[in-house]
């Protein structure tokens, strides 16, 4: 006999929905199942929800697996429908009992030209052993039914290169033979160069920490504060927060805001005796506070703050990379340059910019060395096609160096690139069978452009409209690049290309999947832990085969719900618990369309 329906705020809920709502409440949440075995929890749910019984844990973590399988089948289904390339992100975990678990998120834009990107894999791995990860990627496609992969982020270790190696030999239909298979991990170089300044810079960063927590902590002082900021003219809509160490960016918004407040801080020193005291204790080191290297910290770390920002969003396509590589490259020079104008330590500063630089430069390679993705997706954003990689970058970084012929070298690069976008779309006019498509790109008009035009001086011009040529023999790609530019406000380049997929349907098929490639292997939610990704207790105490199902399902699940996390916070466990149950019961629904 069914169970009555429950009430709520006048509306019928039957208890099947009660418990399906909590049990996705849980998984968003990332609570332990545990929690619905406390008193206070099972009062509140049960009193909310008349007549409604709630489950014990084992019964949530059945429900959990099921919820798993449901999505993951409706998942799988989507993906299909999309009949686009996939490209791929390895990101690695350890729990708290030195288990390593391999991260796999599958990146691809749907029919409708919408950017996803789906956890489909979350399985224990030896990292050390690339064929082994290899071996888990593979089985992944395979139980996902995706056989068409355009390209791997994943780390620098040696073992992602073995593992995409050992994949690159066995995927059904790699693109130019697996050219374009392997793709290196920004973020993941970024952390590490941050690290390493975070530790030069220890010493002032601790004081800054403490003199934040010694505000903190007070409600008087705060009052003292805040009223003496105004008093010096000091806007602020909020006051600092303490920063969590293993998260760099914590730490730079944590500098970012004390900086501002530097004078009040000198105040405080001179007229709070107990703050100097409080200080002194927590801190166990001078209270000076060197402010010049505070702000050559936020000055450093300005630019990657940013950068992180602009890559790891939820829509972020790969047309934007070439910018951020490039904004990166240049602050790194200007940094080192900077250096120069310090009165102290110029010369350990200018020499750990110039070991950066290089770093940062043997990462990702000389441009025919590097995959060249990056460089095409650039192109293949209609406000910029082939200038942000000929001027921003190229001719910006190479503008003194010429070939052994005599040719400039950002010519030379922007013609292997350029060269690549040709070698491409010519693979996928081969792949939806208009051979007449096919585009010769040394009598292209590019070529011609790149190397004979010139303006009344005899000197290279930069072109206003066009590459000309003969338009009847013009291709998609020739035509694409050889219209003028697209800039509007609230540009969107997905939207452009869906609304010209009929003028360029090769080319769009091209975009749909390059613009789709990820620059990060990193997760949103662990790009700025310097420590590396680590579960939490509940979920390194769960069975491998549970951890995937609850990872994979958060990330399924709570793109499209409200986010209610079970960390400490005003509110209490029992009431997030049941705010999050009636958002799923009023309205939440699952993630994976």
């Amino acid at each position: 006999m069914a169970q009555p329906a429950s009430s709520v705020k006048g509306q019928m809920f039957e208890p099947e929905s009660v418990q399906k709502a909590l049990v996705k409440t849980i998984v968003i949440g990332e609570f332990p199942f545990s929690v619905v075995e406390q008193d206070e929890v099972k009062q509140i749910i049960e009193t909310k929800f008349s007549g409604f019984q709630v489950p014990s844990s084992e019964m949530i973590s059945r429900d959990c697996a099921r919820l798993f399988m449901y999505e993951k089948l409706k998942l799988k289904s989507f993906v299909k429908t999309t009949k686009q390339r996939v490209c791929l992100s390895l990101d690695t975990w350890k729990s708290n009992q030195s288990v390593n678990y391999l991260s796999i998120t599958a990146h691809f834009i749907d029919e409708n030209w919408k950017l996803h990107k789906k956890i489909i894999g979350f399985s224990p791995i030896s990292i050390d052993n690339g064929e082994e990860i290899g071996r888990v990627v593979e089985n992944c496609l395979h139980d996902w039914e995706i056989s068409n992969v355009l390209a791997i982020s994943a780390g620098n270790a040696s073992s992602y290169d073995a593992a995409i190696s050992y994949l690159g030999s066995r995927l059904a239909n790699p693109v130019l033979d697996g050219k374009f298979l392997r793709l290196k991990c920004l973020v993941e170089l970024t952390n590490t160069m941050v690290k390493g300044v975070l530790k030069d810079y220890d010493k002032p960063i601790a004081h800054v920490r403490a003199m934040v927590r010694c505000v903190k902590q007070s409600p008087d002082r705060i009052r003292k504060f805040k009223q003496r900021a105004k008093e010096y003219g000091i806007v602020f809509k909020s006051l600092f927060t303490l920063d969590c160490p293993s998260r760099w960016t914590s730490t730079f918004e944590m500098l970012y805001m004390a900086e501002k407040f530097e004078t009040v801080f000198n105040w405080l020193e001179k007229e709070d005796p107990s703050y100097i005291s409080e200080l002194s204790n927590t801190c166990g080191v001078p209270v000076h506070v060197n402010w010049e290297k505070v702000r050559t910290v936020i000055y450093f770390l300005h630019v990657f703050f940013l950068s992180n920002k602009n890559i790891l969003g939820s829509h972020v396509t790969s047309n934007m990379f070439l910018d951020q590589i490039a904004r990166i490259d240049f602050h790194l020079d200007n940094w080192g340059k900077s250096s120069l104008d310090c009165l102290s330590g110029s010369k350990e500063r200018f020499m750990k910019a110039l070991d950066l630089a290089w770093n940062y430069s043997a990462y990702w390679g000389d441009v025919e060395n590097s995959n060249m993705l990056i460089y095409i997706a650039s192109i293949l954003d209609p406000r910029q096609k082939t200038d942000c990689m000929e001027e921003y970058f190229l001719n910006r970084k190479y503008k003194h160096d010429y070939t052994d012929e005599g040719v400039p070298t950002w010519k030379k690069k922007a013609e292997w690139v350029v060269a690549a976008a040709y070698d491409l779309f010519n693979e996928y006019v081969g792949m939806t069978g208009a051979q007449h498509q096919t585009a010769k790109f040394q009598s292209s008009g590019y070529m011609s452009y790149l190397y004979h035009y010139t303006g009344p001086t005899g000197l290279f011009q930069k072109r206003v409209v066009g590459f000309g040529g003969n338009v009847g023999c013009k291709s998609e790609i020739d035509i694409y690049l050889d219209e003028d530019f697209e800039d509007y406000d609230g540009f969107d380049v997905l939207l452009w290309w869906k609304v010209n997929s009929e003028r360029f349907p090769v080319l769009s098929r091209m975009a749909k999947d390059v613009l789709a490639i990820p620059i990060s292997a990193v997760a949103l939610e662990s790009d700025i832990n310097v420590g590396g990704n680590l579960l939490d207790d509940f979920r390194s105490s769960l069975s491998p085969s549970m951890v995937e199902a609850v990872v994979c399902t958060q990330d399924w699940i709570s793109k499209s719900n409200k986010q209610i996390k079970g960390k400490k916070g005003s509110t209490k466990l029992a009431d997030k618990i049941l705010k999050g149950t009636n958002e799923q019961l009023e309205g939440g629904t699952s993630g994976c369309g």
